[in-house]
């Protein structure tokens, strides 16, 4: 069996060796702390966020361009007086939406097979158009451009369940 004595004087001749040990290792944690604190990006106030829902994108867009949503116009004869002035194809599996400005300059947000006061449907968003339908009437709206006055139109007699929604 060991004495105490004996357990004594080896921890005296190892307790150097340990402290130094000790000293090291805090030094090496003290200045790896430095170095990664020192080295860090900047911490970002906010990071930015993406609404994927259609709806409350055209919306923002909406206000953005300095217009609120208005009540919807009272039902009226069909007409093709709207101006395209944006449109997103989709988000995803979500559906895309379309912005019309009316005769009266209020802008107004409309998803894919959302109707219109007027009777229009929107059944179709391509890249450069929309279609839409009323009566057995599609209606193609085209992209204004930013100096264009009135938006190119182009009607057809086909029946809307005949449009593919490819």
């Amino acid at each position: 069996m060991i004495s105490l004595p004996a357990i004594v004087r080896r921890l005296e001749a190892s307790l150097p060796a340990l402290a130094w040990g000790l000293a090291l290792s805090v030094a090496a944690w003290t200045c790896a702390t430095l170095f990664w604190q020192l080295t860090a990006p900047e911490p970002v106030s906010a990071l930015p966020s993406h609404t994927a829902d259609p709806r409350s994108a055209a919306r923002d867009i909406v206000r953005a361009l300095g217009s609120g949503e208005s009540e919807p116009a009272p039902r009226a004869q069909v007409h093709t007086d709207y101006q395209l002035i944006g449109l997103a194809t989709g988000f995803g599996q979500r559906p895309g939406f379309a912005l019309l400005r009316r005769p009266d300059g209020e802008t107004l947000a409309l998803l894919q097979d959302e109707t219109l006061a007027d009777g229009l449907r929107l059944v179709r968003i391509l890249p450069d158009r929309i279609e839409l339908a009323a009566g057995g009437r599609t209606v193609a709206l085209r992209m204004t451009g930013a100096d264009s006055t009135t938006s190119p139109v182009a009607t057809s007699d086909t029946r809307t369940d005949a449009i593919s929604t490819d």
